[in-house]
């Protein structure tokens, strides 16, 4: 009996259109044109230069709980890139004062809200750029 009033919720459901949630993905701010472009252009340059080896250091990452950092990216010496410091980004900066413990990203997707998520972005941008 429950399954069967469960297949019909969802049979009426599909009927009227109500279980379709329309695909949304925002554009970056940017509109493509100036330092965006070149900041992508420069990317692609740098990228083409990498032999797989560097492409592997770079993606893999090393080290744990080293001083400040998470972990941290490969470097690469040849093009003057040094190794990125990470940070528990998921839900904000650690190991430091004054930090907000943001919702878990899964928690804001349940929201369906766009623009809380961005918000939710823009904040943990600034936190952690300021640390």
């Amino acid at each position: 009996m429950r399954n069967s009033l469960l297949i019909s919720l969802a049979a009426a459901a599909l009927a009227e259109g109500k279980a379709y949630s329309p695909p949304a993905y925002p554009a970056p701010w940017a509109s493509g044109a100036g330092e965006w472009a070149q900041a992508h252009d420069r990317a692609v340059e740098f990228v083409s230069q990498l032999t797989l080896a560097e492409k592997i250091n770079l993606t893999t990452g090393v080290g744990w709980e080293g001083g400040q950092c998470v972990g941290n990216t490969g470097s690469i010496p040849r093009l003057g890139f040094r190794s990125l410091c990470m940070q528990d980004s998921p839900l904000g900066v650690r190991d430091t004062d004054y930090n907000t413990a943001f919702p878990a990203g899964v928690n804001v997707a349940a929201t369906w809200d766009l623009n809380l998520a961005y918000q939710r972005g823009v904040a943990m941008a600034v936190e952690h750029r300021g640390k």
